[in-house]
């Protein structure tokens, strides 16, 4: 009976140490596709991370842009500031030139007045 016992635990064993070993290249199968899908993950990750990386590239080339465009604005302004500067200084130099003009167009009203006094005092 002991014997009978020990011979079903041994026929036990075996035919689950044959199932074990039959389930070894499934086992193996399973790792194997475990492994697959890790290296697919990590493959998505990075696709991911390459998408990121483009987006952020569009966002800061958009920025970028915008930064230009304000510095052109800011570089027209200059020169429209400088422009406007030397209109007023041109401008200034012209009121200049007129008061000294007028003042001896002034002079010559005057002298022409004194000349036709003396031209008529002489006449007469």
């Amino acid at each position: 009976m002991l014997n009978d016992k020990l011979s079903k635990l041994e026929k036990k064993k075996k035919e689950k140490e044959e199932k074990i070993e039959a389930l070894g290249p499934e086992v193996q199968k399973l790792i194997q596709s475990i492994n697959d899908q890790e290296s697919h993950r990590k493959l998505i990750q990075g696709s991911i991370e390459v998408i990121q990386i483009q987006q952020r590239l569009k966002d800061l080339r958009k920025e970028m842009s915008g930064l230009k465009e304000d510095l052109e604005q800011i570089e027209g302004h200059d020169v429209a500031t400088r422009e406007f500067n030397s209109a007023m200084e041109s401008k200034e130099q012209m009121l200049d030139k007129k008061a000294r003009l007028e003042g001896r167009r002034g002079g010559f009203v005057e002298q022409i007045h004194t000349l036709k006094v003396r031209t008529l005092a002489q006449s007469l």
